[in-house]
């Protein structure tokens, strides 16, 4: 695709997010200032969830 995904998030287990401005790299830990959220808010878990099906299918036909 010619565009760029600048999502950062991750789902564990339908329960909890992580999300932010995090890089999840060596060097972002080490030296970059930046932020991480974890929440186990169901509504957020959700909305996020949504999203993640929503970018598989539509990244889905360029797999194959």
């Amino acid at each position: 695709t010619p565009n760029h995904m600048h999502h950062k998030f991750a789902l564990l287990d339908n329960q909890t997010l992580l999300t932010g401005s995090y890089n999840w790299t060596r060097s972002a830990a080490r030296y970059n200032h930046a932020n991480l959220i974890v929440t186990d808010q169901k509504k957020l878990v959700q909305d996020f969830s949504r999203e993640f099906d929503r970018l598989w299918q539509e990244l889905v036909p360029l797999g194959r």
